[in-house]
């Protein structure tokens, strides 16, 4: 089992303090096993409560400076504790711990975030743009105040495409992040068409920056506009689905050559379902980082396992700790009552 003990380098807010986001960087063993996807299991307090750890997924490696970095959202006792924690102290961890994303040779690597799902991704855009991949992201969130917190500019800094969307509209293609990709993979299927406003600029950094700041009411990840956009990439998989079963040698729809690509997926659950559901229906290879309570962290409660399905379809159980929390989108059977 993987303990030990992290010194804090620095510890503070990521952004507007407002948004209750943090970023925390540790220096110690775990950045020499480290891998994007993996997450650290932190005892949050040196007193009995909270009595459980906290998973934290692992945003950056730094293996030169034996560094990793952790952000998370401050929501509840057990964050409230860690975000009492100082420079200079030292952590009781366990980690990195799990399974991470699995790092194609070629082509190209697609990175799909909802809200703070975009943590995780960004070790996994540094792996992918050091081995040569053509690295893509469509991240959605809460405002646009909520993305730059939560590290647009740093992720502008990659100078890859990014295609965003806000709830509120004040920053991209207004509505969750399954609206850039849907019109993303239409207008790349059908031609220029009638392409979203995010799409049809790739979302540089500059460009992101220079959005315009229209206003509304603010939203969150279980609107009607979310709803709206998962329903419009469901509609996209029964289309696919229902095209005369013809498929291309790539696995895709007929007439549209074959493509190296991989989705890495994380955001909320309905979210996943919808773009995965449809990255697998196009032949693409998907894989999705789930999110479960979990006590121990190690296997040993079974608190945090999930349904699963092999190629056959037989169904089994999953331990997200141990065999995730990164899982092949199309092995996770999200609804458990089918």
């Amino acid at each position: 089992m993987p303990l030990c003990y992290e010194e804090i380098v620095s510890h503070g807010s990521l952004g507007d303090p407002a948004e209750g986001l943090r970023r925390l960087v540790l220096r110690g063993s775990a950045a020499a096993t480290a891998r994007p996807g993996q997450f650290l299991h932190v005892r949050v307090s040196d007193r009995l409560e909270p009595l459980l750890r906290r998973p934290l997924s692992i945003a950056a490696i730094d293996r030169a400076r034996e560094e990793v970095t952790v952000l998370y959202r401050v929501r509840g006792r057990g964050t409230e504790a860690l975000a009492q924690r100082q420079p200079g102290e030292r952590l009781d961890v366990l980690g990195p711990l799990g399974n991470g994303f699995s790092l194609p040779e070629k082509g190209e690597l697609w990175l799909v975030a909802g809200g703070i799902g975009i943590f995780p991704l960004y070790a996994l855009a540094q792996a992918g743009l050091a081995r040569g991949l053509e690295v893509r992201l469509f991240w959605g969130g809460e405002s646009r105040g909520f993305l730059e917190s939560a590290g647009l500019g740093q992720w502008s800094d990659l100078r890859i495409p990014l295609h965003l969307s806000t709830m509120d509209g004040s920053l991209g293609d207004k509505g969750a992040v399954t609206v850039p990709l849907g019109g993303y993979l239409k207008l790349n299927q059908t031609g220029p068409a009638k392409e979203s406003q995010a799409a049809r600029r790739g979302r540089s950094a500059e460009e992101a920056r220079a959005a315009g700041s229209r206003r509304s009411a603010p939203g969150v990840e279980a609107t009607e506009a979310e709803a709206a956009g998962v329903e419009a990439l469901e509609a996209e998989v029964a289309g696919v689905e229902s095209a005369g079963g013809k498929r291309s040698a790539g696995g895709c729809p007929a007439g549209q050559p074959p493509r190296d690509l991989s989705w890495a997926v994380c955001g909320p659950r309905g979210m996943m379902q919808a773009v995965a559901e449809l990255g697998v229906a196009r032949g693409f290879r998907v894989e999705v980082s789930l999110e479960e309570r979990m006590a121990c962290g190690v296997g040993a409660c079974l608190g945090c396992c999930v349904t699963v399905r092999d190629e056959r379809g037989r169904r089994s159980k999953r331990k997200v700790c141990q065999d995730g929390p990164v899982f092949p989108g199309r092995e996770v059977v999200w609804d458990v009552t089918e």
